[in-house]
């Protein structure tokens, strides 16, 4: 495209020229043609309308390619923009994920620590079960054994350690909750086998009669384990009547059962005194007879 300034400057060029081309020239002056002004002129002007039509084509050819590159620069401009866009919105996303997996690894730490944690309180709480199993009334004593010793639970899973933990208690506070009756074999004062039925008052006093009225006692727990003691002032008739009442789910009336204090870890909760009568209801009671 032809600025006005290259437009006025051709515009006089052409006007002198033309005016050179009007007016004629004798031939008898010169008829060389090499030398021939006129000639020279026309060439002249042949040769500046040449160039000035390849300038103008250049300068229109520019200003194509001034657009053209115009254009591309601010596709360039805009692809460049978008790229940094697309680079700091990963950049976010990077830094997100990687708290995320800060945080995951922290909590996982946490959860290995609590996992410890309770691994210990675990192996603690089986050993302080083991310390009361032989404390206990022989029948639950042999439930929890039973129960410790199945092999079902797996020693690495705090959760099944929990749980049994939690079935050994209950049943401990389901037998400390009622009178249990129960028959089993002792060993008597004078060394000798003999079938008893048992009377348990919760887990920490109990009395036995003999199959034949004739041997009773009582028995409680101590720090070196359930002991059960031949006569100890307990009457067999007393035995076999508070028996009777709770087989025929009758009201106990009191009876003259005497009760051994003890301090022992089972027994720690008792508040009782030597000697009490001890007065019941046939509804607490659970005939449990093996």
């Amino acid at each position: 495209m032809l600025t006005p300034h290259a437009n006025k400057r051709g515009l006089a060029t052409a006007c002198c020229i033309a005016c050179l081309l009007s007016h004629p020239v004798h031939a008898a002056q010169d008829t060389n043609p090499a030398t021939n002004p006129v000639t020279e002129a026309r060439e002249m002007v042949d040769t500046w309308v040449s160039l000035e039509q390849q300038r103008t084509a250049l300068e229109q050819s520019w200003d194509q390619q001034r657009q053209q590159l115009s254009l591309r620069l601010q596709l360039l401009a805009n692809e460049r923009d978008q790229l940094r866009r697309t680079v700091e919105t990963r950049s976010e996303a990077t830094d997100e994920v990687e708290q995320e997996r800060l945080d995951l690894l922290a909590q996982q730490t946490r959860l290995e620590s609590d996992q410890e944690q309770m691994t210990i309180v675990n192996e603690r709480l089986l050993v302080a079960l083991r310390v009361m199993l032989p404390q206990l009334p022989p029948p639950l004593a042999n439930s929890w054994r039973e129960a410790l010793n199945s092999g079902t639970v797996q020693l690495e899973d705090n959760s099944q350690i929990l749980q049994l933990a939690l079935d050994l208690l209950g049943g401990f506070n389901d037998f400390q909750s009622r009178m249990t009756l129960h028959e089993d074999t002792i060993t008597g004062g004078d060394g000798e086998q003999r079938r008893v039925r048992q009377l348990y008052m919760g887990v920490s006093q109990a009395w036995y009669v003999s199959a034949d009225g004739e041997k009773s006692g009582m028995g409680h727990p101590t720090p070196a384990g359930w002991q059960w003691e031949p006569d100890a002032g307990v009457e067999a008739s007393s035995v076999q009547r508070a028996i009777r009442m709770i087989e025929n789910n009758q009201d106990i009336g009191l009876m003259g059962l005497p009760i051994q204090v003890r301090s022992s870890a089972v027994a720690a909760s008792e508040s009782v005194t030597d000697a009490v009568p001890y007065t019941a209801s046939a509804g607490n009671a659970t005939g449990a007879e093996q």
